[in-house]
């Protein structure tokens, strides 16, 4: 009987092994682990459901403006303007006479916050009554890597009328995760301090449209807020 063990060319298939390695003294080096996936790029979108989240503007009057003000596709609202009277409104106060947003896709990677190429949409009264002729004021931005969130105006000394205004933004990291929130004044809305108005969306949403009532001028503004997505 012949030993392969003496014989050249025979050998035996038996089941793969695992090899490990040691170093000098003989340690043997663990498996390596696979670490869980981090997110590390996100375009901002908006999920479901979008939920009115209140009034800004005291006033009663003005008719529904259909459809609601709301950015088109992927974008995001960034910014917002007010076309101010340039005289008194109702030889009161000057007052917007209309709003405009701020579209743009907003995104975050390893290198920064990135808000696209701004695109405008605007909602106008019908003007008359002092609040027209008007001005547009300059957008007033949420910085790059944020999203409107929030509204807040005054009525002056009486409830119909729409000035000194501010947004908030809110700041989101790349896993889509909520910073900060911060307000911002529109340069240009000019000062009040009486019969104040504001609505914040809730941590975690964006402002995705305004609902608007106007007349002569803007009258009131209805947010509302949609979560945000990380896609």
């Amino acid at each position: 009987m012949l030993l392969c063990g003496v014989l050249a060319g025979c050998s035996f298939q038996g089941p793969p092994t695992t090899v490990t390695t040691s170093d000098a003294r003989g340690v043997v080096d663990a498996a390596p682990t696979i670490d869980a996936v981090v997110r590390t790029s996100c375009t901002l979108g908006a999920g479901a459901p979008i939920t009115d989240r209140g009034k800004v503007g005291l006033s009663t009057g003005g008719a529904l403006v259909a459809p609601p003000l709301a950015c088109d596709g992927d974008t995001r609202i960034v910014g917002v303007a007010l076309d101010m009277s340039n005289g008194l409104a109702d030889s009161v106060t000057v007052s917007a006479h209309g709003i405009r947003i701020a579209c743009a896709t907003v995104s975050i990677d390893a290198l920064g916050a990135h808000t696209g190429t701004v695109a405008t949409k605007d909602v106008e009264g019908n003007g008359g009554s002092g609040w027209t002729p008007s001005t547009f004021t300059a957008i007033t931005s949420c910085p790059a890597g944020a999203v409107v969130s929030g509204l807040s105006t005054h009525g002056s000394t009486f409830t119909t009328y729409f000035l000194d205004a501010n947004i908030t933004c809110s700041t989101f990291n790349a896993r889509g995760q909520l910073l900060a929130a911060t307000s911002v004044h529109i340069a240009g809305s000019q000062t009040s301090s009486a019969n104040p108005s504001g609505v914040v969306c809730n941590a975690g949403e964006q402002l995705a449209a305004l609902s608007i009532h106007a007349g002569a001028g803007l009258d009131s503004a209805n947010l509302q807020c949609a979560p945000v997505t990380c896609e």
